[in-house]
């Protein structure tokens, strides 16, 4: 069969201007795109980096949108944020409170300063500097009341002071954990803590029963 060549130009020339139609509606939605800040994109990766443990690649990213100087203050503080929590995890402690403190330190902006309270808390307590660790923890507790760290930080309190052997202000503590947020994930483990803090303080029959009302609710 003979090849109609005017009619293979053709189809060249359709295949040319379909593509060249594809080409501009990509370039408009890659110009639209553009229009969001492309950091809310790298800090979704950053954050799912770390929900995999992979810090030390959370971490490299969130340098790289620090790099970009986002124009919102908030942004900077919640990748301040982020970037404490890697360095917690990385065991870099003078790293996550220097991050940490620029959120503290931003006087324009409460945005996560809770959140930062309590991540140098934890930094402390983890490196067993436990009245610096309180001191922390009581600039949440005292501020931010309503705050979603605040039973974490009550109970993080507490055991400051069990690990200084402080059981009594101790006791008190686990048991304000207990008692105002009954459905916490943080009670079981609460009412264990209550338990050795009657046990090292020579209060066995105290210990003895919260033991067994720790293990009653799982036969």
């Amino acid at each position: 069969m003979a090849i109609n060549q005017n009619g293979i130009e053709m189809y060249k020339r359709m295949q040319l201007v379909i593509i060249l139609c594809i080409f501009a509606v990509m370039t408009s939605f890659c110009l639209a795109a553009e229009d969001v800040p492309s950091y809310h994109q790298e800090l979704f990766f950053a954050k799912k980096a770390m929900k995999e443990g992979l810090y030390k690649v959370a971490e490299k990213k969130l340098l790289s949108i620090l790099a970009g100087a986002p124009e919102e203050k908030r942004d900077f503080a919640i990748i301040y944020l982020l970037l404490g929590q890697c360095y917690y995890y990385l065991k870099a402690p003078d790293q996550a409170l220097s991050v940490l403190q620029k959120i503290v330190d931003d006087s324009y902006r409460t945005q996560y300063r809770d959140a930062a309270f309590y991540w140098m808390g934890e930094v402390c307590f983890k490196r067993k500097d436990f009245a610096l660790a309180r001191k922390y923890f009581d600039e949440l507790i005292a501020g931010f009341p309503q705050s979603e760290y605040y039973p974490y930080a009550v109970f993080s309190k507490a055991w400051c002071f069990y690990e200084e052997s402080a059981y009594d202000p101790a006791i008190l503590l686990f048991k304000e954990v207990v008692e105002k947020y009954p459905y916490s994930p943080l009670v079981p483990q609460t009412k264990l803590k209550i338990a050795e803090s009657y046990y090292h303080s020579k209060q066995f029959r105290r210990g003895l029963s919260e033991l067994v009302s720790f293990i009653r609710p799982y036969p």
